[in-house]
């Protein structure tokens, strides 16, 4: 039998674009402090974050109010959807949830993407912390999701929110379950 393990999987807060260097909006540091402020009502002794920007500004407010280090993951980057931006993208990601082969020129289908997330979100666990929090992108948190149930899927991703939080468990067995914790009324 395993130790059953928790972790906090949150999307970034509000930012000004999908480019890697992009930050957050006036809106998504206030959001990001906000979170902060939410965070402490769990027992949270790792973080980890994709190396984007917007998901570090996500997490430094908490990181120095909890005096944590933040520890960047290239694995928990935002999906790669393509080379270049792509005027149909929404369509690009819709199709990708139909047909998790699918790809656009140059990008990460979405079993590839799942796969990285999935293998880092693991090797998280492994490193046998009481609560980590790994704050990552829409794309990846859910193509995550599903790989614990297969329901999750375009419209899941539609209804995300910046920021979004969910706790991911593992039981005796290895076994995953997810529920969404964060609460819009916060901010």
């Amino acid at each position: 039998m395993l130790t059953p393990r928790r972790a906090l999987l949150v999307r970034h807060c509000q930012s000004s674009g999908p480019d890697p260097e992009a930050s957050l909006t006036s809106l998504g540091c206030h959001q990001a402090d906000v979170l902060a402020i939410y965070l402490r009502h769990f027992n949270i002794d790792h973080l980890v974050s994709s190396p984007f920007r917007r998901a570090l500004q996500t997490v430094e407010p908490f990181a120095y109010q909890a005096q944590l280090p933040i520890h960047v993951n290239d694995h928990f980057a935002e999906r790669r959807l393509a080379v270049v931006p792509l005027a149909n993208w929404l369509e690009q990601i819709r199709q990708s949830f139909v047909d998790f082969d699918h790809r656009a020129l140059g990008g990460e289908s979405s079993w590839e993407a799942q796969r990285r997330g999935r293998i880092a979100l693991e090797a998280t666990f492994a490193q046998g912390h009481a609560t980590p929090v790994i704050v990552t992108h829409g794309n990846l948190l859910t193509l995550i999701l599903h790989s614990i149930d297969p329901s999750v899927n375009f419209s899941t991703w539609e209804k995300l929110t910046n920021p979004d939080v969910y706790l991911i468990e593992t039981d005796l067995h290895g076994r995953y379950s997810f529920q969404r914790v964060w609460e819009e009324n916060f901010i």
